[in-house]
């Protein structure tokens, strides 16, 4: 089907039949119109309004049956449509409102977990650092004493190559002396 015919058939059925003349049905809708503001001028705003506009959907309903009730059809069908649409919506939004708490509740959960690890992370960093720090305590400890003892040694060896080199010396003049005479 194309387009026009398709936009034909959609709106033929609101043209009423052409056997029944248009224009004299359309003056007595009309005329209940202006009727209903008449009777209503001294109401409230609210009848005002409503009173023609309920006389003249009764009027078209009495002069255009066909044509109220196609479009009594077709206001129902799109709030009906309207209404599938509103449901539609609401059940969208409530399945992502819990998609969004399940994604909530996951990341709550994961955040966790990483804040849990890192306080394990960051304990096990201090009981290295206390580890290495008593380590270095030890290592310097036994090297300040190593060199200590070196050091003790070192000025030990040194008094007795002196003693040493005191005593080569004495002997070698003793023998010097005793060469010469």
């Amino acid at each position: 089907m194309s387009f026009l015919q398709n936009l034909k058939n959609r709106f033929i059925k609101y043209v009423p039949d052409k056997e029944r003349k248009a224009y004299p049905n359309l003056l007595y809708i009309s005329a209940l119109g202006v009727t209903g503001s008449i009777i209503t001028r001294k109401s409230n705003a609210l009848v005002r309004t409503v009173t023609p506009i309920s006389l003249m959907l009764a009027g078209s309903y009495v002069w255009y049956p066909q044509t109220s009730k196609n479009v009594a059809l077709a206001i129902n069908n799109r709030m009906k449509s309207l209404i599938q649409k509103k449901q539609l919506t609401n059940s969208l939004n409530s399945t992502r409102d819990v998609v969004e708490g399940k994604f909530n509740s996951a990341s709550k959960v994961f955040k966790k977990s990483t804040d849990e690890v890192k306080s394990r992370v960051n304990k096990v960093q201090k009981d290295a650092k206390k580890e290495i720090n008593k380590a270095q305590k030890e290592v310097k400890g036994k090297v300040d004493k190593a060199q200590k003892q070196i050091k003790k040694e070192v000025e030990k060896t040194q008094k007795n190559i002196k003693k040493e080199v005191e005593k080569t010396q004495k002997e070698l003049k003793n023998k010097i002396e005793k060469a010469k005479k």
